[in-house]
């Protein structure tokens, strides 16, 4: 009982005794009173965490896309990110991306785009576009469509799977043969001359394809690349120039990805 509920109990009761005749002269008892309980202290829930918003992602975009500045516009002139997965192994001696040999390939394209990303790099070598390259270490018990397949059908599987899937695809001349990495975009054994036609090939093999955006020149060029001095053996830029300009003739859809050198003005980094 509350303090101002016993202050009404006890008016009320001197109240009815002023009102009421008395029969008796028996004086009445005094009020008890009982204490007031302790009241109870509820504890104050914790605050709940507003989780953050997750972010909005860029849409891929629809036709052919190119830049504005900094930006990647799509055909319509909206932005676009790409947010891609380098899937290897094309560039090796295996000649077909890593994991086909335990895996379903279009189980493994349904997992990047399960990932979230929209774009995949498909590294190569110039060696898998020759006629006689056959992938190995493929598993055909799951991957049985890919049988007797060249490299460069295998790589046009790989495409088309992707681009069934919306996702896009930037092909990259990560090596001139399988045996590794050049300083330089050519060798002995492939010419800067190969270099160029099998890029003008790619491009007109896949003009038209909704999935291939662009070309990955040459990855990572570096130790004797230079930027910019002018020697026709050695200077990326003008052979960036070169390739970048054959394939536009044949495709003027796609993107022209150019890679930065190791040294530039006196300057070195690391390359990789």
């Amino acid at each position: 009982m509350t303090h101002l509920r016993r202050i009404a109990s006890v008016a009320a009761a001197l109240l009815l005794a002023g009102c009421i005749p008395q029969t008796a002269s028996v004086p009445a008892a005094p009020p008890t009173i009982a204490p007031t309980a302790t009241p109870t202290v509820e504890p104050t829930p914790a605050p709940t965490a507003t989780p953050a918003p997750s972010p909005t992602p860029v849409p891929l975009g629809t036709g052919p896309l190119r830049t504005s500045g900094a930006t990647l516009v799509d055909a319509g002139g909206q932005e676009v990110r790409l947010t891609g997965v380098n899937w290897s192994g094309l560039e090796t001696s295996a000649f077909a991306p890593i994991g086909l040999g335990s895996r379903k390939v279009d189980d493994m394209l349904d997992q990047i785009v399960a990932a979230g990303f929209n774009t995949v790099r498909l590294p190569y070598s110039n060696q898998l576009l020759q006629p006689g390259t056959r992938p190995s270490t493929l598993n055909f018990s799951l991957n049985p469509q890919l049988r007797g397949l060249t490299g460069l059908q295998l790589l046009d599987y790989v495409v088309e799977g992707a681009g069934r899937r919306g996702l896009r695809v930037i092909l990259d001349r990560h090596r001139p043969t399988a045996e590794g990495q050049s300083d330089l975009w050519y060798t002995a054994a492939v010419s800067e001359k190969r270099w160029i036609e099998d890029w003008v090939m790619l491009a007109g093999h896949y003009r038209g394809s909704a999935a291939v955006i662009g070309a990955d020149l040459s990855n990572e060029p570096h130790g004797a690349a230079t930027w910019g001095d002018d020697n026709v053996a050695t200077d990326w830029r003008l052979a960036a120039e070169r390739a970048g300009n054959a394939i536009l003739e044949v495709n003027p859809d796609w993107l022209i990805i150019v890679e930065g050198v190791q040294s530039v003005g006196g300057n070195t980094y690391w390359w990789g």
